[in-house]
């Protein structure tokens, strides 16, 4: 037993001192860089594409297995110019000796210096790598099998597959310094590159978490679109199962591009975001997103990192203030008429993403004092169109329209909404269609209440239809247009109202309270501009309105018909009412609008024991109004005390010339009394004329049923025509 052991001992001092002797032969003896260009033309045949050895190579054996190679250049693909694929400075990579006769696999720290790579696609999608993906696969599938001759005596061919057996492996880590990587898109002449690439990835064991490092710059162009950023995590790959985590990341930088007018600073913490290669799949554990004034939360899994990506999650941003945020985007703050509105806003929803689209699901976006609630989604990234289905419970719109430009018209609500602009750049390029409805909204003052709005846009042109709502104790419902396409924009309405409060409307918009009444009406008008005051002055169309129980409070219609009478009769004026108010049952009439004036011919108003019928305009664009009416009396007005009996019988059945004018707020009302003096002298001259035309007839003992010859008719009637014109004279 012994001599057996001594045996085996001698024998394997002998294998050792062989081995030994064997290795230090090759790395004393044995010069790598004399097959240089051999190992240059065979990798080339290899990858069919020219490679290079222009350094040094360096081959050490013990006590660790490692080489060196410097300046090496892969070309490129044919009909990709002549600039190298890849270009190398130094690599070095080793393992050690020793464990692998205990079964062990130690890889020493793999070194990366000025690595160079050159990715192009054409504009008809050939690329400059698949040649080299497509060797490496046919030499990979060689290498998993070994042919063996079965011996049967026939051509058959047998596949044995090599038995896996488990080792130890230990990794030192990978260093990359001074890397970059083009990549150039023909078919959207994009260049994309990574530059200052550093990288260092330490750990000893390959199953466990790996500490990584890096910094990098990102840029592409067009667009000088250009990112900076260093982070730090634990990776753990997991060859079997194809995955790769990485733990407590924490990524820094900044980005940059030709919009932005500074530099962005940005940052993410994340608790772990793990890639599934095998299943294509992503998950995001609770990932801290900080971007200038925006600090987001997300939560994110589905398909991925292969296409298609599609991923649900959810997302919360915290208020910001976009008066704040948008001009370090390079975006111009919307001034707003209340300088505290847009102060805070933010929002939490759940999302879902693909490469194509996007959209949030149980949405809660806060406006200041506003909250809505509902979906959102951008359909297709390519034309941006927006889907929504939102609502609102109160928000006064008024404080987000743009100032006035002058104060005193900030002054007056009716034209601060008036000199509001037409989104026309907004609409331009644009499309969306949804629904948004609100509890209460108030715009130019109005409060409308239950307010259903539908939207929709393409080609630059907008409808606003279905559009109802309860304003002013009434009825809304409107179909608005709003056309961008043209060179100036056009509006085109078709609304109706039924039941609005008018006293209440003239208060808010035009600060009136001289007026009450219920109004109905239908509007189809059309007009063009820029603002609403332009279109105003521009609108054509129709318009039908009944206006019912109301009352003007500052005008008595009774008092100024009984100051005139006093004035044409040159007698005492009655005294002034104590309130002046004219109450009226209904008023109704049709308008035509031309060029923003609206002329109408056919008004009629029903007044206590009064009628008013009458024409004339109202300029929409100047807001003044030109009316001539006729007031005729229907009965005694036995509720005039104070009047006398003569006073009361000339009422009865008189018909009374007024006009109206001035601004449409606070118009004019008064007798015409040239209209009144024409019909009173018209009046008594057809009076004369009867009379004189009678007494004459008399004296020439002509009856009115006798009959002349031609000839001495005409010489009476010239009889006649001459004692009325002396009887006028008379007169006058």
């Amino acid at each position: 037993m012994r001599s057996i052991l001594k045996f085996v001992l001698v024998v394997g001092g002998l294998l050792v001192g062989l081995v030994l002797l064997a290795v230090m032969a090759i790395y004393f003896l044995f010069d790598v860089n004399q097959y240089r260009d051999e190992i240059a033309e065979a990798l080339s045949e290899e990858t069919g594409r020219e490679v290079r050895l222009d350094g040094q190579l360096s081959l050490s054996v013990f006590p660790r297995l490692a080489i060196t190679t410097e300046d090496v250049t892969i070309g490129n693909a044919p009909a990709f110019g002549p600039e190298p694929m890849l270009k190398l400075q130094r690599v070095a990579a080793g393992i050690d000796f020793m464990p692998l006769t205990r079964g062990e696999l130690s890889i020493q720290t793999i070194e990366v210096i000025g690595l160079t790579v050159n990715l192009a696609v054409r504009g008809d999608g050939m690329n400059n790598w698949s040649d080299l993906v497509e060797a490496g696969e046919a030499s990979s599938d060689a290498d998993d099998s070994a042919v063996v001759d079965s011996g049967s005596g026939d051509d058959s061919d047998v596949v044995v597959d090599g038995d896996a057996t488990e080792i130890d492996v230990s990794f030192g880590g990978l260093i990359v310094r001074d890397a970059s990587v083009t990549y150039v898109d023909g078919s959207s002449e994009t260049t994309y590159r990574l530059e200052d690439l550093d990288l260092e990835l330490r750990g000893d064991d390959l199953t466990q978490p790996l500490d990584l490092t890096m910094a990098f710059v990102a840029s592409a162009d067009p667009g000088a679109l250009r990112v900076q950023a260093a982070f730090d995590t634990s990776i753990q790959m997991a060859g079997a199962d194809e995955t790769l985590r990485f733990v407590d990341l924490d990524l820094t930088g900044s980005v940059s591009s030709e919009e932005l007018p500074s530099p962005a600073p940005f940052a993410l913490e994340s608790d772990s975001i793990v890639l599934d290669f095998a299943n294509n799949t992503l998950n995001v554990a609770p990932t801290r997103i900080d971007l200038l004034e925006l600090s987001m939360l997300l939560v994110a899994s589905g398909s991925g990192p292969a296409a298609p990506l599609d991923l649900s999650g959810r997302i919360e941003v915290e208020s910001f203030e976009p008066a704040k945020l948008l001009p370090r985007l390079g975006i111009d703050a919307p001034v707003t008429a209340d300088p505290e509105a847009l102060r805070a806003v933010s929002f939490q929803s759940e999302f879902d993403a693909t490469f194509e689209s996007a959209g949030l699901r149980d949405l809660t976006l806060v406006v200041d004092d506003t909250e809505l609630s509902g979906e959102l989604s951008i359909v297709n990234f390519a034309n941006m169109g927006l889907r929504f289905d939102l609502t609102g419970d109160s928000m006064i719109l008024d404080r987000y329209l743009p100032p006035a430009e002058d104060e005193a018209v900030a002054d007056d609500a009716g034209d601060a909404l008036a000199e509001t602009a037409l989104p026309v750049d907004l609409l331009k390029g644009m499309e969306a269609a949804g629904r948004l409805r609100f509890g209460r909204l108030v715009l130019g003052d109005l409060p409308f209440e239950s307010l259903d709005l539908g939207l929709t846009v393409k080609d630059s042109k907008a409808q606003l239809q279905p559009v109802r709502a309860t304003v002013l104790e009434g009825r809304y419902e409107g179909d608005v247009r709003i056309d961008a396409s043209r060179a100036v924009p056009r509006l085109s309405l078709n609304e109706r109202i039924d039941d609005l409060n008018l006293g209440a409307m003239a208060s808010l918009l035009f600060d009136q309270d001289n007026v009450e009444g219920r109004l109905n009406g239908s509007f189809t008008l059309a007009g063009q501009g820029v603002t609403l005051a332009d279109i105003r002055s521009s609108l054509n169309g129709d318009v039908a309105i009944v206006l019912a129980d109301g009352a003007l409070r500052g005008t008595d219609l009774w008092y100024e018909i009984r100051r005139a009478r006093a004035l044409f009769k040159q007698s005492p004026p009655p005294p002034a009412p104590a309130e002046a108010r004219t109450e009226f049952s209904s008023i109704s009439g049709t308008a035509v609008v031309r060029d923003g004036v609206a002329t109408n011919n056919d008004l009629f108003a029903e007044l206590p024991f009064l009628q008013l019928t009458g024409n004339g305009s109202v300029n929409l664009g100047e807001g003044s109004i030109d009316y001539d009416l006729d007031a005729r009396v229907l009965e005694r007005p036995d509720f005039l005390s104070g009047a006398t009996a003569e006073e009361l019988d000339e009422y009865t059945e008189a018909v009374i010339p007024l006009e109206v004018t001035g601004e449409m707020t606070a118009p004019t009302i008064r007798p015409d009394f040239q209209r009144l003096a024409r019909d009173a002298v018209e009046r008594k001259l057809d009076e004369e004329k009867d009379r004189l035309r009678n007494r004459l007839l008399d004296r020439l003992g002509i009856g009115e049923d006798a009959t002349e010859e031609e000839g001495e008719e005409a010489e009476e009637e010239e009889d006649i025509e001459d004692a009325l014109k002396k009887r006028l004279r008379d007169i006058f």
